[in-house]
């Protein structure tokens, strides 16, 4: 028996002066009401589950899990591992909390409404489950929810980080030119990633040594060059809403061999840098060559999601590598970037 159905009894029986089914029919439009609104926060983070939630997430723990390489804990035991891994739900958790007020304010304004209603109408507020006006209050609360949440968890700093980039990007106009763009948006993920390594260590005693900084200038020199690759497919919305981005700024072709060329250095440059052997090299390399290949041969809108979604997880197989480079070491306790 579906919720519609005993909610149409319920009603039924409140005509006929059951006060038992008048609490049914509360409880039911009650937790129907939940749903719907839980539903509807949701939807502000759905197209970014796979763009950030998850990489940024794992980053974090393939970060932690690095070892002397990036951190100050030597995870030689099972133990310490084991540690790490169960705190993979708060490090989501943190990340989506964080990601969540940056959709709303990204999301609530006439020209991002107009944008979405062309290749996401799905959206809470092209979809009208509520007002603008609702958005932004719901956005200030979850403002003062992260924040709390990040004291709790030791990473103040990222969540401030967070909020100055997210104004930058959403209330100063920094999405809509094409360098100020690529910058916020690597500077962003590397506020993510750090974020995520330090719930992730999960001990104000665990750190980021040297190596984590090099480690996060390099990943946020990968990202500014290539993040243009999340513009192919949404060029008629950034037309409609008047943004720069790279493929409305110096034409299509042009874009897509930039692409190629700076993911194919990347996939390369990347394995070097943690002087790994060759097998260090064969998912980025693979999977990079993919990106760069399906870029320049197959130009669909369809097609430039799918791209887009496969360069998520080959930035993924760059973040993995200081783990690998720990894992494939011989002495767990040291660890040289080249």
């Amino acid at each position: 028996m579906t919720n519609n159905t005993v909610l149409v009894r319920s009603k039924e029986q409140v005509k006929k002066g059951n006060k038992n089914s008048a609490v049914i029919l509360n409880a039911l439009q009650l937790y129907d009401t939940a749903i719907y609104h839980l539903n509807t926060i949701w939807l502000f983070t759905f197209s970014d589950i796979k763009t950030i939630i998850v990489p940024t997430s794992l980053w974090g723990v393939f970060n932690a899990l690095s070892g002397p390489c990036l951190t100050s804990n030597n995870p030689n035991n099972s133990a310490s591992e084991t540690r790490i891994l169960k705190r993979i739900p708060l490090v989501v958790f943190w990340t989506w909390i964080m990601l969540l007020p940056f959709c709303i304010n990204n999301q609530r304004r006439p020209e991002a409404i107009m944008e979405d209603k062309i290749g996401k109408g799905w959206r809470p507020l092209p979809a009208q489950r509520l007002t603008p006006v609702q958005a932004t209050r719901l956005m200030y609360t979850l403002f003062a929810a992260e924040f709390v949440v990040s004291y709790t968890m030791s990473t103040t700093l990222p969540c401030i980080m967070g909020l100055v980039l997210g104004y930058g990007y959403n209330d100063l106009g920094g999405s809509e030119r094409v360098f100020t763009r690529n910058l916020i948006n690597s500077l962003g993920f590397s506020t993510f990633g750090l974020g995520a390594s330090l719930v992730s260590m999960g001990s104000r005693h665990h750190y980021l040594n040297s190596n984590a900084t090099l480690w996060f200038l390099v990943i946020g020199m990968v990202i500014f060059t290539t993040v243009h690759t999340q513009d192919m497919h949404d060029r008629e919305g950034d037309r409609v809403r008047g943004r720069r981005t790279l493929p409305l700024v110096i034409g299509d072709h042009p874009t897509r061999w930039v692409t190629a060329l700076t993911v194919t250095t990347w996939s390369f440059l990347c394995p070097r840098f943690w002087d790994l052997p060759w097998t260090g090299y064969v998912v980025p390399v693979a999977v990079g060559g993919s990106v760069s290949i399906r870029t320049l041969w197959l130009r669909s809108i369809k097609a430039d999601k799918q791209t887009f979604q496969i360069w998520c997880f080959w930035t993924l197989s760059l973040y993995a590598l200081p783990a690998v480079k720990h894992f494939l070491a011989e002495d767990k306790t040291s660890c040289g970037a080249a």
